[in-house]
């Protein structure tokens, strides 16, 4: 265990990165496809890929990928590679944080190790989403703030501040993170300096991209939320969720996990041993003497306790969503040092534990068992509409987005075979109104196991008297069939 914890340890953020690299997801979410899709759409014309709620996230694709990534792979994948990376360095970062404030190593390699292991972690460092570039800048922010605390020197603050307000760029959730420090940070007035040129980059970094765009400035920042692309509104679902996502911040729960133990059964290996690692942990008793002393947390990290408060409460408001809640394993650790100094040697069990977990029902599965194959499914789509030999066809999708997202990332030549055909992507609610063209549909039946979205989707429509199955398509979760609707 000594060696362990004094050779392979230190170098944990490695292994994640490596985890992390070699495993990517090969069942994208709808915005993975979807951001992937903007860039190849736009890659011809130029244009700034801009969006408000995440404005820096595209342009740092296009730029990343038109000096570097184009020449190995295509922007989804390299999309994943960066963010892999991005997690691994945002482990390193972390470890410098805590030893910055308790000044042990092995406690901060613990803390790497919890971190690393999360199901946030895991996910969104697989995946071409939005969500670990801020972090990254975060982390960076935060130990530069850290670190000015002993010696207080002006680079760091203006450094520190900086780089959460860049944060805040890549994704609007950090202005939380930003704002704990713009009001807690313990520097008094000397952070005013700071505040303005973070402050001043975030606005004139906005009003450049809605004058690009013909936007109008003081309305462009708040647009998603405005025009409904993010939810607001507050409810049941809220406390659901938040309670469902908590969960899920650190091990994966979710209805596939039965799906995929069944395709590859000697994964049943990693939730065993998941079993063994909390034995462990029950029974480990506290040392009786640790040569490695810590130094007292300081009081000054209040600001970092305020910043896990606020982005857990806006997550909580935004209906528990999970992608909010990424810091928060981050944010727990540095907030709480004292927490983890004392049951450390409880804690490393722990995580091998979830690593084990995560790694069994997702990480290395979802790597590898395609769950349902979108192409496919547009594929037959397009045979027969070609079939039809008319004007084309409406198609009732239950996944539509993802259809029309996948759509995006095809060729320009498949596209255009596609639209020449005729077919129209609708979502369910076109169900039960009045077609002219031949009407199809998949969303009877749909293959779908316990998620999120099977809880909030709710489907009224009843079948009809007259319809046929004219394809079916094999998925993970059992068959997928298209009905014509007579």
């Amino acid at each position: 265990m000594q060696v362990f914890k004094n050779r392979i340890m230190p170098f944990a953020w490695v292994g994640f990165g490596l985890f992390y690299l070699f495993l990517p997801s090969i069942n994208p979410s709808g915005d993975a496809l979807g951001y992937a899709g903007e860039y190849l759409q736009n890659a011809e014309s130029g244009r700034w890929l801009f969006s408000p709620h995440h404005l820096l996230y595209g342009p740092f694709g296009q730029v990343t990928y038109g000096l570097i990534g184009k020449h190995f792979t295509h922007y989804l994948p390299w999309m994943q590679v960066m963010n892999a990376l991005a997690a691994a360095i945002s482990l390193y970062i972390l470890k410098g944080c805590f030893e910055t404030i308790t000044q042990n190593k092995t406690a901060s390699n613990v803390a790497v190790l919890i971190a690393g292991s999360a199901f946030a972690t895991m996910r969104f460092a697989t995946e071409n989403e939005t969500y670990i570039m801020p972090l990254l800048l975060s982390l960076c922010g935060t130990w530069a703030l850290l670190k000015y605390h002993s010696d207080e020197k002006p680079y760091r603050l203006y450094g520190g501040f900086g780089l959460l307000g860049i944060a805040v760029l890549f994704h609007q959730i950090h202005c939380w993170w930003w704002f704990a420090a713009a009001i807690f940070h313990p520097s008094g007035r000397k952070k005013q300096g700071a505040l303005l040129l973070s402050l001043g980059l975030m606005v004139i970094t906005y009003l450049a991209a809605a004058r690009y765009q013909g936007k109008v400035w003081w309305t462009y920042p708040f647009s998603d939320a405005m025009n409904g692309t993010v939810s607001l509104t507050p409810g049941l679902d809220n406390l659901t969720f938040t309670l469902i996502n908590s969960i899920r911040t650190w091990v994966q729960v979710h209805g596939n996990i039965p799906y995929f133990l069944n395709e590859w059964p000697w994964l049943w290996l990693f939730p065993s041993m998941a079993v063994g690692f909390i034995a462990v942990a029950i029974f480990t008793k506290k040392p009786q003497s640790n040569n490695e002393k810590s130094q007292q947390p300081p009081q000054s990290l209040r600001w970092l306790r305020l910043a896990l408060l606020f982005q857990f409460l806006w997550a909580a408001y935004s209906v528990g969503n999970a992608e909010f809640m990424v810091m928060i394993p981050f944010l727990l650790l540095l907030s709480l040092p004292g927490l983890l100094l004392k049951l450390q040697h409880k804690l490393l069990p722990l995580a091998m534990a979830m690593l084990c977990w995560n790694m069994g029902v997702y990480l290395i599965p979802n790597a590898n068992i395609k769950t349902i194959n979108f192409g496919a499914e547009l594929n037959l789509l397009l045979k027969i509409a070609n079939q039809q030999k008319g004007d084309g066809i409406v198609f009732i999708a239950r996944e539509r987005v993802m259809l029309e997202n996948y759509l995006s990332i095809q060729s320009a030549d498949y596209q255009k075979k596609f639209r020449d055909a005729g077919i129209q992507l609708m979502d369910a609610d076109s169900l039960g109104t009045e077609q002219k063209l031949p009407l199809y549909t998949d969303i009877y039946d749909y293959p779908m196991p316990m998620s999120r979205n099977s809880m909030v989707y709710s489907n009224p429509f009843k079948k009809y008297e007259k319809i046929t199955v004219i394809g079916t398509e094999s998925t993970l979760f059992g068959p997928l069939q298209l009905y014509k609707i007579e």
